[in-house]
């Protein structure tokens, strides 16, 4: 189901995400996560970086849950944001299981 839009300037809610593999939760435990918004297209240079610590809150490392901008301000451009998440895992190898596109919207009341 695709992201519902978000108005500039408004609090964002977040993201919360569970990452099971195979029905499996992954142990987020020692592995790192990075999401890059992109604006306009998946290859902007226009972009707001995000990583555990900065952004990003692992909830429950064991169930594989985590937050992503959660009561986060976003004072945005208005349009497309492409994003992913990779996650670099202990063994060095980078997954991407989740991708989509957040739309902001222009504030009326501004």
């Amino acid at each position: 189901m695709p992201l519902r839009p978000h108005i500039k300037g408004d609090t964002f809610n977040g993201l919360f995400i569970t990452v099971n593999i195979n029905g499996v939760p992954l142990d987020l435990t020692d592995v790192e996560i990075s999401v890059h918004f992109r604006f306009n297209s998946k290859t902007s240079c226009d972009v707001h970086k995000y990583s555990v610590g900065s952004g990003i809150i692992i909830t429950d490392a064991t169930a594989g849950k985590f937050s992503l901008l959660a009561d986060t301000v976003l004072n945005w451009k208005v349009g497309k944001w492409y994003f992913d998440v990779q996650f670099t895992l202990e063994d060095g190898s980078i997954k991407t299981y989740y991708s989509d596109i957040l739309t902001i919207t222009q504030d009326v009341t501004v």
